[in-house]
């Protein structure tokens, strides 16, 4: 009779059966984990991909009502002192990517609640967001929403703003 410490023949073939039992275990259960990963990942692509496709069909929205009208889509320096039109509809005359006189375009007693907004944005990190008068370059006025929402970068600064701003109602 051998002891349990002992490497005859017959504890050599239970040890070798378990091992082998073991082996094909495990690959059952990565056979089985790789099914569920691939399940997962075929998830999460299905809805990578309707997600991407809603925000196609908004981007395609965005730029036909900006085409049509009054609306445009701007990004700003990450203190504000630039804006660059991305798309512009009736905002700009011409073909003028740059908005220099920014200020010229909001109403006059609108401006401080404009720079009290960026202000804030600026202090906080947070979207920018308010209804003002904004003066067309053909001259007529007309309440619009604003909102811009900050780019921040890994380290934590703004890097840029992206914005739109949508007329909402001619002003009487």
């Amino acid at each position: 009779m051998q002891d349990e410490g002992s490497t005859g023949a017959q504890g050599g073939a239970r040890h070798g059966g378990a091992a082998r039992y073991a082996a094909a275990e495990l690959a059952l259960l990565h056979a089985s984990f790789t099914t569920d990963e691939t399940h997962i990942l075929r998830a999460q692509t299905a809805r990578t991909l309707r997600r991407t496709r809603e925000l196609m069909q908004e981007s395609q929205a965005l730029r036909a009502r900006v085409a049509q009208g009054r609306e445009a889509v701007f990004a700003a320096t990450a203190d504000w002192s630039t804006l660059r039109l991305l798309g512009g509809g009736s905002l700009v005359q011409g073909n003028q990517p740059q908005l220099d006189d920014f200020d010229s375009y909001i109403h006059p007693e609108d401006w401080s609640r404009v720079a009290a907004a960026i202000r804030d944005g600026l202090e906080r990190i947070s979207p920018v967001e308010l209804q003002h008068r904004l003066c067309w370059p053909d001259g007529d006025v007309s309440w619009v929403y604003s909102r811009a929402v900050p780019l921040v970068a890994e380290n934590g600064d703004v890097t840029e703003w992206l914005g739109a701003v949508s007329e909402v109602s001619s002003a009487a």
